[in-house]
């Protein structure tokens, strides 16, 4: 949810979920599946490891570094939906 800083669009967001219950359970199913895909370790320890793999194959250059680095190495969505 994104609230804008117009004077009581906060308020008037917060009051909207107040009276809708559903809308709440909807939301928070939406952010536990979000945490669950996005904040796994196996996702995190695997970042790390690919990172590592690209400091060590590019350290002698640093414009290599960086393009190698400015990629994404954190894909934590492949790890999603599988076994804990």
């Amino acid at each position: 949810m994104f609230f804008s800083k117009k004077e009581n669009h906060l308020a008037s967001i917060i009051q909207d979920l107040d009276n809708d219950p559903a809308k709440v359970a909807a939301l928070r199913t939406l952010a536990k599946s979000r945490s669950d895909s996005l904040y796994r370790w196996d996702a995190v320890v695997d970042g790390y490891v690919k990172m590592s793999e690209l400091v060590l194959k590019n350290y002698k250059s640093k414009a290599a570094l960086h393009d190698a680095l400015a990629k994404e190495v954190y894909e934590p969505l492949k790890f999603f939906n599988k076994e804990n």
